[in-house]
């Protein structure tokens, strides 16, 4: 179920992926994160704003629905009022604080213990 606006499809994700669902349906199906869950996957901590006009919450939902239902530890956090990135430093400190929480009650569990590859591109400025 793909749940954002015509809008939204026409001018971000049509040319993100190439074209509309309808189009190339496969695509949009291999960029989705909720079809690649098992119950190797890792513990996920998930933030979404209640005013998230690029991802609709309800794809978050979905998806730590998804993990929990296959044994992943799987948490959620809906703030409100917030939209894609979150602005209001209250909500910020919260989401530190919860992120903190919620790390130390993982160690030695299923977190990703090794670093992840960060590649440079000398072609873009920081």
């Amino acid at each position: 179920m793909w749940d954002w606006s015509k809008d939204l499809e026409t001018e971000v994700i049509v040319p993100f992926l190439g074209g509309s669902f309808a189009e190339v349906p496969d695509v949009y199906k291999r960029a989705s994160p909720i079809n690649y869950v098992t119950k190797d996957a890792p513990s996920f901590l998930l933030y979404h704003g209640t005013e998230d006009k690029l991802v609709p919450v309800d794809q978050s939902i979905r998806f730590a629905e998804k993990l929990t239902s296959v044994g992943v530890p799987a948490q959620l956090v809906v703030l409100q009022g917030e939209g894609h990135g979150f602005t209001d430093a209250t909500n910020q400190k919260s989401c530190n604080r919860c992120w903190i929480s919620w790390a130390s009650g993982r160690s030695n569990s299923r977190l990703v213990q090794r670093p992840l590859a960060v590649q440079t591109h000398s072609s873009y400025e920081l």
